[in-house]
């Protein structure tokens, strides 16, 4: 009895080791063919239809591809769509690179045609290096005026008291024109200065004269009385008696009055921001420029021994007329957006407009498209370069060709 149950456990011993070499035999050869298996799907080529080309993701990896038609909002992540519409802003109209080199390229270009309007108002061409060894204390004693010439009523603009008032009844669409016509009259000068602008190339809409103010708020509505406005307070300050370098009055007035037209588009079109803020900043810059040639003159004057230097002039007038201008904005109490885009003229030279704020950008384009207009229309430079180098500026071309046309009419 006990042989026989020691007999049975010794087969069912043999059988559960026999039953498990089988089990072990059978699931092996999965084991090896799953590796083999991986090798041969990773090692084979992708069909010719979905290899990624070289040196890109394969396609699971990429980010989805917007929809036609969809458009991307500023600073999204590439590949990803915009919600909702936005405003229409720089984005649409520039590339907005942030390259060093491009914008030491567009500065350069900006440089050399500011140059080429200088040579013009001044009459010397070509303006030679700045002798810096001889007039250098000239220069000081400039800068040292400039300090507080916004603050001397023998430069600075005036602004009549009636401005205020006159600005806040112009924001007020329920201001019957009666009422901006009474206004203006109450200041003399400012109604006749008003008057002779209507009637200027710049500004008149029609071959009938405008003889009253109550005509030129009926025709100008309030957008045109309030440009009109800015330009009859400062074009007074571009009214100098004959001296040396006679044409420079006439030039800077033309480049600014330019610049008014085309940095209110660019900020209306490219920027969806205040026309009216661009013009006046526009025509402030100029205000700047006559500021430092004024002063310049009257150091040189006090001086005595040295002639007048073309090459200090135009040096001056880069580096101070956007400050001085600054100057004249904050006594004027205009808002810090205003005086940030005056501060971004003089930034411009060593960094990209994509960091400039919109209307800093805005004024900035608009000079350059400006001095290339009067340029064209005095002969300075040929009128399909000047053209081709106001395509090229930065802004939409289909945008700057509004405006080249509006400059050819007007100037």
């Amino acid at each position: 009895m006990r042989l026989g149950f020691l007999v049975v456990l010794t087969l069912l011993v043999i059988g559960a080791i026999i039953y498990g070499l089988w089990r072990r035999r059978s699931t092996m050869p999965r084991r090896r063919r799953a590796p083999a298996q991986t090798r041969a799907r990773d090692s084979d080529p992708a069909p010719p239809a979905t290899r990624p080309p070289h040196g890109l993701p394969p396609p699971s990896a990429r980010p989805p591809v917007p929809p036609a038609g969809a458009r991307q909002g500023p600073g999204a992540v590439p590949g990803t769509v915009s919600g909702a519409p936005r405003e229409p802003g720089f984005a649409d109209t520039l590339v907005l690179s942030t390259s060093i080199e491009t914008a030491r390229e567009a500065a350069a270009s900006r440089t050399a045609t500011q140059r080429k309007l200088h040579e013009l108002a001044l009459g010397v061409a070509p303006i030679g290096p700045f002798p810096q060894r001889e007039h250098a204390h000239i220069v000081n004693a400039v800068l040292a005026t400039l300090e507080d010439a916004a603050g001397q009523s023998r430069y600075l603009p005036r602004r009549p008291s009636v401005v205020p008032q006159l600005l806040q009844t112009l924001h007020d669409p329920q201001a019957s024109g009666r009422a901006i016509s009474a206004i203006i009259a109450r200041d003399p000068a400012l109604a006749a200065d008003l008057l002779t602008l209507a009637n200027s190339a710049w500004y008149r809409s029609s071959p009938t004269p405008i003889e009253s103010i109550d005509r030129a708020v009926a025709m100008l509505g309030h957008d045109g009385i309030r440009s009109l406005l800015s330009a009859a307070l400062l074009q007074p300050m571009f009214r100098m008696p004959p001296g040396p370098f006679e044409r420079f009055p006439q030039i800077a007035w033309d480049h600014a009055a330019a610049t008014a037209l085309a940095s209110e588009s660019l900020a209306a079109l490219a920027e969806n921001d205040d026309p009216f803020a661009a013009q006046l900043l526009a025509l402030l810059v100029g205000v700047g420029g006559i500021i430092v040639f004024r002063v310049t003159l009257d150091i040189y004057a006090n001086e005595g021994s040295l002639r007048p230097s073309p090459e200090a002039i135009a040096m001056l007038i880069d580096r101070q007329a956007a400050a001085v201008a600054r100057r004249i904005a904050s006594r004027w109490e205009l808002s810090e957006r205003m005086i940030s885009a005056l501060n971004d003229q003089g930034a411009a030279d060593s960094t990209s407009i994509a960091l400039l704020s919109p209307l800093g950008r805005a004024l900035l384009l608009g000079r350059e498209i400006g001095a290339l207009g009067v340029l064209a229309r005095e002969g300075a430079l040929p009128a399909d370069e000047a053209r081709s180098k106001a395509l090229a500026c930065g802004a939409a071309p289909r945008l700057v060709e509004r405006i080249w046309v509006r400059l050819v009419r007007t100037i």
